[in-house]
């Protein structure tokens, strides 16, 4: 009985949260926020913590925390801060898989945490942290925040005009889906004053002017939890347009396929490597909104895959004939020459960085974008599983409309950004892989070895 009493006293003194351990964590939040992180990861690495901030894509680290420095910062955004309704345990447990969600403010920046740990191998636990700062529009409140080509912005503008079916915005985590809903859905309103336009998110990552916002929380399992009963509630709420957050699992598919077959208009995100392959994920058993859905007429307005890249620092940038490693440049800049095109404004991430860019050498991201707008050929493509026709049926339509350089995937138009100066060709062959005459043949849309791009550079 003495060592029972003894070991359940162990157990009640290893869940206080210090006072330590919220100022600890309060500054890794602050410093989390000035870097404009994204996310912050603690990685066990024996007896240490190694902490590290996801800043525009680039992982950077930051400084070790012991292990009970660790667990204690984590016990008290567990314990302390965390939604009780976001929680499945009363207490934080470093060796099992835990999910939370908190909100607070730290530097004036209301913040909404997403929480989740995980066991590593072959001991510890690693925890990682998504930062959405509800409290701000991020700065991007239009097409021209966004920088987009004017063909793929006047394409997005003709796309969200319709209020009917859905538009499908892809892309791996963190690739500014969400920014670029925002963009889109807050035109859309201030062109539609009379539109009631709400959303379904969990939670919500801005807040989006002229839309009727509502957080839904998430379980253990990834789906948005009670979905059945927010569904019939989102439905009596009678919205004419509406964004939900992300179609993950059979209950957010439900609602795809319930606001489709009811006339109203969608517009969603979803996790895939590109436009054509969303199909495919909707209708695997997991969401289960098929392709007879899927490829009716009217359903799918459009696929708007997206990637997000480092821009380097315009103040630091090197050339290839200054940066330090001067052989991989090299290396990177021949191959480039199988564009064809000037390679003056090239350039490179200078490591040492500047003032201006808290010496990352990297300045912000940009996105490159392969949105496409299926039509009925297109449509039949999806149901042979044709990949080739489905490009082939865009190019048709893009040179038949003058859409221009609309017509081209991510690839093109993040070479574009390489060739502008704006992102490194080291970064882009990390994303895509060594640039090559098969790599630009199958990963765009009109290149051939004898004529380049169709649409040029």
């Amino acid at each position: 009985m003495l060592h029972l009493l003894l070991s359940e006293k162990t157990e009640d003194d290893r869940q206080v949260v210090t006072q330590d351990h919220q100022i600890l964590f309060n500054k890794l939040m602050e410093e989390a926020l000035e870097k404009s992180a994204s996310d912050i990861l603690l990685n066990q690495k024996g007896t240490r913590f190694e902490s590290c901030f996801d800043v525009n894509t680039m992982i950077t680290k930051g400084q070790d925390y012991s292990i009970e420095e660790g667990h204690g910062m984590m016990r008290h955004l567990y314990q302390n801060l965390a939604d009780d309704d976001s929680v499945d345990d009363s207490f934080f447990k470093p060796k099992v898989s835990q999910v939370a969600a908190a909100d607070s403010s730290w530097s004036g920046h209301l913040t909404r945490i997403r929480f989740q740990s995980k066991r590593s191998f072959p001991s510890g636990a690693d925890f990682a942290m998504r930062l959405l700062r509800m409290s701000e529009d991020g700065g991007f409140m239009g097409y021209n925040d966004l920088r987009l080509p004017p063909t793929q912005a006047e394409l997005i503008r003709r796309i969200m005009k319709k209020n009917t079916g859905a538009t499908i915005f892809c892309g791996a985590t963190s690739s500014g889906k969400t920014t670029s809903i925002k963009v889109a859905l807050e035109e859309k309103a201030r062109n539609n004053p009379e539109m009631l336009i709400r959303s379904l998110e969990a939670p919500p990552e801005y807040i989006i002017k002229g839309i009727r916002q509502h957080a839904v929380r998430e379980t253990k399992a990834g789906d948005l939890h009670v979905m059945a009963d927010e569904v019939k509630e989102m439905m009596r709420m009678n919205p004419k347009y509406m964004f939900l957050g992300e179609v993950r699992g059979a209950e957010t598919g439900t609602l795809c396929i319930d606001m489709l077959q009811s006339g109203h208009g969608l517009v969603t995100t979803l996790h895939t490597t590109g436009p054509f392959q969303a199909f495919d994920r909707l209708g695997s058993a997991s969401i289960g909104v098929t392709k007879d859905i899927t490829t009716m007429p009217g359903n799918v307005n459009a696929l708007i895959y997206q990637r997000r890249l480092p821009t380097l620092c315009e103040h630091c940038r090197l050339s290839s004939k200054s940066t330090p490693s001067e052989q991989l440049a090299g290396e990177s800049i021949s191959r480039l020459s199988l564009l064809n095109h000037d390679l003056d404004r090239v350039h490179f991430q200078n490591s040492e960085g500047c003032e201006h860019c808290r010496y990352t050498g990297i300045g912000g991201s940009r996105v490159a974008m392969n949105a496409v707008q299926p039509d009925t050929a297109m449509l039949k493509a999806i149901q042979a599983s044709d990949m080739e026709a489905f490009d082939h049926g865009w190019v048709k339509r893009c040179e038949s409309s003058g859409w221009g350089n609309a017509v081209e995937t991510d690839l093109y138009h993040a070479l574009r950004l390489v060739l502008s100066g704006d992102i490194s060709p080291l970064v882009l062959e990390e994303e895509y892989s060594e640039l090559d005459p098969t790599m630009l043949r199958e990963q765009c849309r009109t290149w051939t070895e004898d004529k380049g791009f169709v649409c040029g550079l």
